[in-house]
């Protein structure tokens, strides 16, 4: 169950100031702790950072671009909205949050160039590093990254529930994650 203070932030009868809605987040991540721990959660090597671009450890490999990204942490990342124009350049932040509770903060440059009817997208560079929650709220507003969080838990209870659902016969398996899923759950307001 969340706690009272979650509780009163989320049905706040003012708007929220930035302050809180960080507060907000880090009392989610404090209570989702045991999600975090029992669960698989996708690879950083797993972000898309769009449907034109394919999964970032493919798109690495491909491009050859030398980095240092930790492609095989688990955690919740999410990369910036960009809009490229056609033979032009654009910086995306990438942020995210691992299993332990650390943050991470990042940037992807790509560069696009259009041939024809169709654009092609290359990754120029890509860098990240330890971050705090608050240092990630510079760039990516606090609320959206709470929205982000909820989402991801969100699709992982439906993922559970499906893997659940069809592999029943495996249900012993599954049940320590779906319990913590469920766990979960309760905490999510929707």
């Amino acid at each position: 169950m969340p706690t009272h203070k979650v509780t009163e932030l989320l049905v706040p009868a003012t708007e929220l100031s930035d302050r809180e809605w960080i507060s907000v987040t880090e009392e989610w991540v404090r209570v989702l702790g045991p999600v975090f721990k029992g669960t698989r959660f996708p690879r950083l090597g797993e972000l898309r950072l769009s449907d034109d671009i394919s999964a970032l450890d493919n798109q690495l490999a491909r491009d050859h671009v030398e980095h240092e990204l930790p492609l095989d942490l688990e955690g919740i990342w999410s990369s910036g909205f960009f809009s490229t124009p056609p033979n032009s350049r654009a910086e995306i932040p990438i942020w995210g949050l691992d299993r332990k509770g650390n943050w991470y903060i990042g940037s992807v440059e790509i560069q696009r160039t259009s041939g024809g009817y169709r654009s092609v997208y290359r990754l120029l560079s890509a860098e990240m590093h330890g971050s705090t929650l608050q240092i990630i709220t510079q760039s990516v507003k606090p609320e959206l990254i709470l929205a982000e969080i909820r989402g991801q838990i969100a699709a992982l209870q439906k993922r559970a529930r499906m893997r659940f659902e069809h592999y029943e016969h495996y249900g012993q398996l599954l049940d320590g994650d779906l319990a913590l899923l469920k766990k979960a759950g309760a905490c999510i307001p929707y």
